[in-house]
């Protein structure tokens, strides 16, 4: 073998030897990429599974109390305490806004119904088939049927989170397709 071939077949053999060692490489790079994605779609769900006991509780916590709120002998006007307490901002400005031109008009105004109860009367108010639909942020949806003198809604709930709580920022009957907040805009906007 004369030297100009022999420095031929060492070149191949080192470029061989180079290329298998970047492959070896990227597939360790690859591999380490994989497992960091992993790791974090991982913590991502446990995350997102906190989250979701946390606005479970919230709402179970929200709906026991507005039973007790509706429940026979309770005391007048508690259901105001409703919006202060577990409204959002936006909601309690609403409402807010609802009162101030429900006072300067005869008749019944807005509130021919209730939104925490879908409904005018309550007796025997639970909910039950509690599911969180969405979380995106510091937003969050959550669904349940709500019973209610015997009869069943499906109801949506929107959430944000103001001051480490989750607030209720709409109540929607699901089965009409009944918004209380675009429902209040639109009689403010009247």
């Amino acid at each position: 073998m004369n030297k100009k071939s022999f420095l031929h077949l060492v070149i191949a053999l080192t470029a061989c030897v180079v290329f298998a060692a970047c492959t070896q490489r990227n597939d360790s790079v690859s591999a380490s990429s994989s497992e960091a994605e992993a790791q974090s779609a991982t913590e991502v769900k446990e995350d997102n599974t906190a989250i979701e006991q946390e606005i479970t509780s919230r709402v179970n916590a929200i709906y026991e109390y507005v039973a007790r709120v509706y429940a026979p002998g309770a005391p007048e006007g508690t259901d105001v305490d409703l919006n202060k307490k577990y409204g959002s901002r936006h909601w309690n400005e609403l409402v807010e806004a609802i009162t101030l031109k429900d006072s300067k008009i005869d008749g019944i105004g807005f509130w021919e119904a209730d939104p925490w109860i879908m409904g005018q009367d309550c007796d025997k108010l639970f909910i039950d088939n509690l599911s969180v639909t969405s979380i995106d942020g510091d937003k969050a949806s959550a669904a349940f049927k709500l019973h209610n003198l015997g009869s069943v809604t499906p109801v949506v709930v929107k959430l944000v989170k103001e001051n480490d709580q989750w607030m209720i920022d709409d109540l929607i009957d699901s089965k009409d397709s009944f918004s209380w907040q675009e429902a209040m805009q639109s009689y403010l906007a009247e």
